[in-house]
């Protein structure tokens, strides 16, 4: 039996709803191919707060989409029909606190920090991230970039079963 769960980040969901993006074809079609081979996607309520403040920034702002309330709000809504939420873990803080204490983590990268104790918390270590290198120092997790998911679903065909 394989690992067969990723967690989905938001630069994921940013690239999803983003059609003018480079990576947006990518993107759909490396989540559309986790879901032909069977992967359970799983969301943290971080990245959705995430996409929620990129999806409602302007559009001429950096990165922002220009989302309606409206529209974000359906967005929300669908990617939690179609993937699993996993709630807040008791144990976020104690996890993520180790984590930038031995790493050495600074700055806005204490939010991917969080991240990785969330997938700790729940024993996911893949990521599917438009920004891997953003998570290199890690070695709890491994991530790729949406244009590396074959490699992703052959690495977990060759690793004993774990996560959920």
């Amino acid at each position: 039996m394989m690992n067969k769960a990723v967690l989905l980040d938001t630069s994921i969901l940013v690239r999803e709803r983003a059609t003018g993006d480079p990576h947006h074809r990518s993107t759909t079609e490396a989540v559309a191919s986790l879901i032909r081979e069977d992967w359970t996607l799983y969301l943290a309520p971080q990245c959705l707060i995430e996409f929620w403040s990129v999806a409602t920034r302007p559009a001429e702002a950096r990165g922002g989409l220009g989302l309606s309330l409206t529209e974000t709000q359906a967005a929300v809504e669908d990617f939690i029909a179609d993937r699993i939420l996993l709630p807040e873990p008791t144990n976020l803080f104690e996890l993520w606190f180790s984590l930038v204490k031995t790493y050495g983590v600074l700055g806005r990268q204490v939010w991917d920090a969080r991240i990785v104790a969330w997938m700790q918390a729940y024993g996911v270590t893949y990521l599917l991230t438009c920004n891997p290198t953003d998570f290199t120092r890690y070695t709890e997790i491994a991530a790729y970039h949406p244009d590396q998911v074959e490699e992703l679903i052959r690495t977990a065909q060759n690793e004993p079963s774990g996560g959920f």
